[in-house]
């Protein structure tokens, strides 16, 4: 018999910041377009302040997602402000935000919660840990974690590239990342470095890779360089360096094994970072704040082994980063060195399958058949 909706029941997700929406959340949903009866899917978007603003945008406009909740409407649900009627069956999946905000939203609708990529904190509300890299499980309690993989290796599987890079070589990629306070700092910056590899490699072509939600904005340009939004998988694929800062996309830039440079220049737009935990009240200070939130951040910048997530999962340098005052000579210099790099061409050690979101549909789909989820 096939399952009616009520069967299958609500699934409930937190999500926020670009990355979990594109890289988690889609291929999930993705997933679930191939069952005959999905769950109904509401996603919450809690408060962030590494999101962009336009999270819930960009998720309403994903397949299957009957109702999005903005960060104020989050805080209204999770705390009883708002009127919910709930489904004999029920679950809610921790795909990113404050995992504080899953353990509301459990405590509200008295779903189980399963917490997908986050480290084993609130274990005593966790229901079951997705654990996202192999590596990880020893860290979990043994009979509350399931290997899932990584969602990010199944987006970069499931997006259909097609070819968008001009005519040149080598094809240089440059991507600021989805936070516009960085905007000012960075396109100049991009600017007066394509001008620099212009002049060593007069053949080359220059790209840039914006999110989709920004094409009807003001968006300054360079010159010399074509501008794409929401093509970045596409860039990515062709590219023969990309240019980045630490994001998610530079795991794609691994997983597609492609070649990449990530840079984190210390400029005044260090100053508009979020900082989390205590030294949070330095945004409350005025001017003194400011400057003492630069110097701590430069400073962590300057001792942080690794920036990118690639180095960190690997413990090695898998994508070569360059970070405070970073002259052209030597960016110049790290670009000849990676391009002429076959090590990092052939990297693929321990990449996982892409087959994470069908695992965790089907995790999902049996728990509720299952009896699990209640």
């Amino acid at each position: 018999m096939v399952p009616t909706s009520e069967e299958t029941g609500h699934l409930l997700i937190t999500v926020n910041s670009p990355g979990e929406v594109y890289y988690w959340l889609w291929p999930l949903l993705e997933e679930f377009k191939n069952f005959s009866c999905p769950p109904r899917i509401w996603v919450f978007v809690p408060p962030c302040q590494f999101a962009t603003g336009r999270e819930v945008e960009v998720i309403r406009s994903f397949p299957l997602v009957e109702r999005v909740f903005t960060p104020r409407e989050t805080l209204l649900f999770v705390m009883g402000l708002s009127r919910f009627t709930p489904f004999p069956r029920g679950l809610a999946l921790f795909l990113g935000g404050d995992l504080f905000y899953a353990v509301l939203l459990k405590r509200r609708t008295g779903y189980p919660l399963w917490a997908y990529g986050v480290p084993p904190r609130w274990t005593s509300q966790v229901d079951r840990y997705l654990v996202r890299f192999r590596k990880d499980i020893v860290r979990f309690p043994r009979e509350k974690c399931v290997y899932v993989g990584d969602l990010l290796a199944s987006a970069v599987a499931k997006w259909k590239t097609e070819p968008l890079f001009p005519s040149g070589s080598p094809r240089f990629l440059f991507l600021p990342g989805s936070r516009k306070f960085a905007y000012p700092v960075l396109f100049p910056l991009f600017q007066t470095w394509a001008e620099a590899l212009k002049e060593h490699y007069p053949q080359a072509s220059f790209t840039m890779g914006l999110p989709w939600h920004y094409q009807h904005e003001a968006i300054p340009e360079i010159s010399g360089m074509t501008i794409f939004f929401g093509k970045t998988s596409s860039l990515i694929q062709d590219a023969d360096l990309v240019i980045t800062v630490p994001g998610s996309n530079n795991l794609e830039i691994v997983y597609r094994g492609r070649k990449g440079i990530v840079i984190c220049p210390t400029s005044r737009a260090i100053e508009m970072l979020p900082i989390m935990g205590p030294l949070a009240i330095l945004e409350k200070i005025p001017y003194w704040g400011k400057i003492l939130k630069r110097k701590i951040l430069c400073r962590k910048l300057e001792e942080a082994r690794w920036i990118s997530l690639p180095n960190l999962l690997w413990e090695q340098e898998v994508l070569p980063e360059l970070k405070g005052n970073i002259a052209a000579e030597q960016f110049l210099a790290v670009v000849e060195e990676t391009l002429q790099d076959q090590k990092k061409q052939s990297f693929r050690e321990e990449l996982p399958s892409p087959d994470a979101s069908l695992c965790l549909a089907n995790l999902i789909m049996e728990a509720w058949h299952g009896e699990e989820v209640r």
